[in-house]
């Protein structure tokens, strides 16, 4: 869950994995892939932090899908684009009527 000041709120839920060998590093593993994109960005604006979340959800997915760096390493290609494409963002209206923000 994501909300500014202003009261904009977006949703994004986890990224649906098809493998969970090992969970540890996830957090560390979402903090890079947020900061990174931020970093990348060199901005901050809401629009900005919704697809942060996106690419720190997407980057801790790699991570937990094989013991130590072995599923970041084989993350390649256009591979982490397309989860990020298929990654949904809600937002409170999209909820209610059961859609989303790709």
């Amino acid at each position: 869950l994501l909300r500014d000041r202003t009261g904009d709120t977006s949703l994004l839920p986890a990224f649906p994995a098809t493998e969970g060998n090992d969970p540890t590093g996830a957090g560390d593993s979402f903090a890079g892939g947020f900061m990174g994109h931020l970093a990348r960005c060199d901005a901050t604006d809401f629009a900005t932090l919704k697809k942060a979340v996106a690419y720190g959800t997407v980057t801790a997915s790699y991570t937990i899908a094989d013991f130590s760096l072995n599923g970041l390493i084989a993350a390649s290609g256009d591979d982490p684009v397309c989860r990020i494409r298929h990654t949904a963002i809600y937002e409170p209206r999209q909820l209610r009527e059961g859609k989303s923000e790709t």
